[in-house]
C-alpha cells in the first residue's frame, strides 16, 4: 500500500520531522554527551542536512527536470552539515566545513566570519560551475553549510535567550546581538539561493556540456 501525500502534506511532513529530531537531539545530548566515538550534535547537524537537502529537492523538481547528482551532492552536503564521519569527534574531515577553524586556529577562533558564512560555498559553485561532478558537490556543500548555519543559529538563541540586545553572547566571532543574528540567517539564506540558482541552471549547462562547450 502507497501513500500519497498532497503538495502541503509533503512540505509539512519534513518540518514534523524537523522539531522531531529537535527534541531527540536534546534527549540525547542529556543521556548520552558527547564523546571521542559519538558526537550527537554532529549527527543531528547531519539529520537536519538530510531534510533540509530533501526540501531543497522537493522545490528544485517542482521548476526543472534535471537535478543534482545525489552521490555528489550527498558528499558535499555532508561536509557542509556535519563533516564525512559524523559519529567520530576529532580530525579535519571529520568536522562540518563551517567547524573547520577549530581545527585550523583553535577553539578560540570558533564561529570565525569566514567559515560561518556563504563565503566560501560561493567561491566554489562559482569556480566548479562547469564541471558537473563537481558543481554538484559544491551544490550540495552550499545546501550542507545552509543547515548548518540555520542549526547554530537555533541552538545559540536557544540557550541565550537574551541574544537580542546589542552587546550580548558573540554568536560569531567579533559579532554580537541582533547583528550576529542577521549574519548567520542571512548567509545562510544566500548559501540556500546559490545552490538553488546553480542547480536551476543544470539543464542548459548539460546541453552545453553535450555540444562540447565544457
Amino acid at each position: 500500500m502507497s501513500i500519497r501525500l498532497t503538495p502541503l502534506g509533503r512540505m509539512v511532513v519534513p518540518v514534523l520531522v524537523l522539531v522531531g529530531l529537535i527534541g531527540l537531539n536534546g534527549w540525547l545530548s542529556a543521556t548520552m554527551g558527547r564523546g571521542p566515538w559519538l558526537d550527537v550534535d554532529k549527527v543531528f547537524h547531519l539529520a537536519i542536512g538530510i531534510v533540509v537537502s530533501w526540501v531543497f529537492y522537493y522545490l528544485l523538481r517542482q521548476k526543472h527536470d534535471a537535478v543534482p547528482h545525489y552521490g555528489f551532492f550527498g558528499a558535499g552536503m555532508m561536509l557542509g552539515a556535519s563533516g564525512w564521519f559524523p559519529l567520530v569527534s576529532q580530525g579535519l574531515l571529520f568536522s562540518a566545513l563551517p567547524d573547520w577553524d577549530i581545527t585550523l586556529f583553535g577553539i578560540g577562533s570558533h564561529r570565525n566570519p569566514a567559515f560561518h558564512s556563504a563565503l566560501i560555498p560561493f567561491f566554489l559553485v562559482i569556480g566548479l560551475l562547469h564541471y558537473r561532478g563537481m558543481r554538484d558537490f559544491a551544490i550540495g556543500l552550499s545546501v550542507g553549510v545552509c543547515s548548518h548555519l540555520l542549526v547554530d543559529l537555533c541552538q545559540s538563541a536557544s540557550s541565550h535567550p537574551d541574544w537580542y540586545r546589542p552587546n550580548f553572547y558573540p554568536i560569531v566571532r567579533g559579532m554580537y546581538g541582533p547583528f550576529a543574528v542577521l549574519w548567520m540567517l542571512g548567509n545562510a539564506l544566500i548559501a540556500a539561493g546559490l545552490a538553488y540558482g546553480a542547480a536551476g541552471r543544470q539543464p542548459a549547462l548539460v546541453r552545453m556540456e553535450r555540444e562540447g562547450f565544457e
